[in-house]
């Protein structure tokens, strides 16, 4: 609204304290567009009854410590808050790095506005960290359908629904991933389910071809991975289950048919690798025979040689080394669309492993199997063939509660699928259920639902555990922590994205990765804080860049399996699968391409910038 000469000359001209403006008010009530905002509280101009309450939650607080701002502004058609890009209902997070005052303007239906202000006073705290980028060196990009899910036989069609009964809720999570377009998200279905599959009947493939039809309202789609049964040693039945799914899938729609499930546990230490090449050279020759131009992925190794993945299983030394690895891509390069692996970071406690809270956030889970696969990578890349790792998760056997169900999952999957793909890994299958054969809901799956019994009855999925109660329709039953790391990285690398040097110093347990976005030239720059005490700010130089938006993903505790939030947004009570609440981040400038930004341990920011 604009503002009369007098206002302009009281504001501008005379040195009024916050008290004397307030009694001028009083006295003079003429000027009703006399502004005292900035008073710490006070209130402005036409209508000062349009916000009853505006505080901080913590109006003192050190730098890397958060602070909620609510307010109620009951009868404004419109609300707005200084200081990030857009305004929630009735408060938002911000963590400023240095005292600021933010200024609540409401507006009425007729156009009077009002303004208070709230100081959030900051006190100093270390550095934990100093970044910087040099956006002027692109690298390897983000190769497009990096993300992906892995399935069960049975959990898959029951997670996405029939033709009859579609899981739109499973559609939506889907599509929450595309919209920073990194490219169709593949589904892949395996596991150890495959090796005691059986002939394919009328339920086994059309949700597949469903979802792939319903997937063309979606941003990019998605497209399939279908496992054969290859450890029943019957070539036929794995031709016969090939034929049948092919046959029944739109063109297109199947990326690869994956021949057999982590072959390196078979038969413990008694299938060499030398028989391995032979069967799978088998069984893809037929399989090829019966369905001309179809594309295989292998092998869907478990393991390392000379790694223990779970106290139960003896270690393996003579099966996928990297030269037994180029000898198999040698021998498949005009039948492979993919190179595969698996990966966890180590047994659960369903595997007799139980591992501690903040497991997750110790740097070798990140870095551990992305360093081991680097010897492997370039072996796929000189043939020409991506490799994937096309079922990985936190801890095998299902995850473990209070550890792949929470917060610190998030912040590992989004730094482990950096580190993968700074190897040159071309995507990543997170094997994610419904529930899962320790009769539990699947600890370390990124979401749940709530299913019709006729779904479950027609999927032949494993038992439900112990209680559940069947639903009329399809509905979200919950989100889990490790999607909101598979969001963040989406955000982080969108448009298939380049990685960018990091120079980063810190004595705490901080991580830091950087993208430029070929399509906008933003910068996006990452930072994880998995350590679970340091707290402060972090020093970021971005030569060229001067104001950018920071985009929080934050929890209660480290061990929150409720409470996420990304972008102010959550899926707590989400009906559609559509984050709750409004999405916003905060504004920063810089000066010179430096930035300061404030980190709270167990926490993560993505700071986007733009010239």
């Amino acid at each position: 609204m604009k503002k009369s000469n007098v206002s302009r000359i009281h504001e501008k001209s005379i040195g009024f304290t916050c008290q004397s403006r307030a009694s001028l008010f009083m006295l003079f009530p003429i000027l009703g567009t006399l502004s005292i905002a900035g008073c710490g509280g006070g209130v402005s101009s036409d209508d000062p009854s349009l916000i009853q309450r505006f505080a901080a939650s913590s109006p003192t607080i050190t730098a890397g410590q958060i602070t909620t701002l609510s307010w109620q502004a009951s009868g404004s058609k419109s609300v707005s808050l200084s200081g990030v890009t857009a305004t929630p209902v009735a408060s938002a997070v911000v963590a400023p790095s240095q005292t600021t005052t933010y200024h609540l303007t409401a507006t009425s239906e007729v156009g009077k506005s009002t303004t208070r202000d709230v100081t959030v006073t900051v006190a100093p705290a270390t550095t934990v960290g100093s970044v910087t980028v040099n956006p002027a060196q692109p690298g390897r990009a983000i190769p497009s359908g990096f993300l992906g899910f892995s399935h069960e036989w049975g959990q898959a069609q029951l997670l996405l629904g029939s033709p009859a009964v579609p899981n739109p809720v499973y559609r939506q999570l889907i599509a929450n991933l595309e919209q920073y377009g990194g490219g169709p998200v593949s589904l892949r279905i395996g596991g150890s389910s495959t090796d005691s599959t059986g002939e394919p009947d009328a339920n086994t493939v059309p949700p597949f071809a469903q979802m792939y039809a319903d997937s063309k309202s979606m941003p990019s789609g998605v497209s399939f991975i279908l496992g054969v049964n290859f450890k029943a040693g019957n070539v036929t039945l794995a031709t016969d289950q090939a034929t049948a799914y092919l046959k029944s899938m739109p063109s297109g729609s199947v990326q690869a048919v994956e021949i057999g499930n982590e072959p390196d546990l078979y038969q413990n230490t008694t299938y060499p690798f030398s028989q391995f090449l032979t069967d799978f050279q088998t069984f893809g020759h037929s399989i090829q025979a019966a369905n001309p131009g179809t594309l295989l992925m292998g092998p869907s190794i478990a393991r390392f040689p000379n790694t223990q993945l779970s106290k139960r299983l003896p270690p393996r030394t003579d099966f996928a080394t990297t030269d037994q690895l180029n000898t198999f891509i040698q021998q498949e390069a005009s039948s492979l669309a993919l190179v595969s692996w698996h990966a966890y970071v180590t047994a659960g406690a369903n595997a007799g492993n139980t591992v501690p809270s903040g497991f997750l956030l110790q740097p070798t889970s990140s870095t551990l199997k992305p360093s081991l696969v680097a010897a492997y990578v370039p072996l796929a890349t000189a043939a020409g063939k991506p490799f994937r790792m096309a079922e990985m998760n936190s801890l095998s056997s299902s995850g473990q509660d209070g550890v792949s169900n929470a917060f610190e999952a998030a912040l590992w999957a989004v730094d482990t699928m950096f580190e993968f793909a700074n190897v040159g890994i071309s995507g990543v299958n997170f094997h994610s259920n419904n529930w899962n054969s320790f009769n539990q809901w699947d600890a370390y799956g990124a979401f749940h639902f709530n299913v019709p019994e006729s779904q479950y009855l027609a999927s032949k999925s494993i038992a439900p555990p112990s209680g559940t109660q069947f639903s009329q329709q399809y509905s979200l039953r919950e989100v889990q922590s490790l999607y909101y790391g598979m969001l963040l990285f989406a955000e982080s690398t969108g448009h298939q994205s380049k990685l960018l040097p990091v120079d980063l110093q810190t004595n705490t347990n901080v991580k830091a990765w950087a993208t430029i976005d070929p399509t906008t030239n933003k910068v996006n720059v990452l930072v994880l804080n998995k350590d679970q005490s340091a707290s402060g700010v972090v020093s970021l130089t971005i030569p060229g860049y001067s104001s950018g938006v920071v985009t929080r993903m934050i929890a209660p505790t480290l061990s929150s399996k409720t409470g996420i939030t990304l972008g102010g947004q959550t899926f707590d009570g989400s009906q559609d699968g559509k984050a709750v609440g409004v999405e916003y981040g905060e504004t920063i400038t810089g000066e010179g391409g430096k930035f300061t930004v404030s980190s709270g341990a167990a926490s993560a920011f993505l700071l986007t910038l733009s010239k």
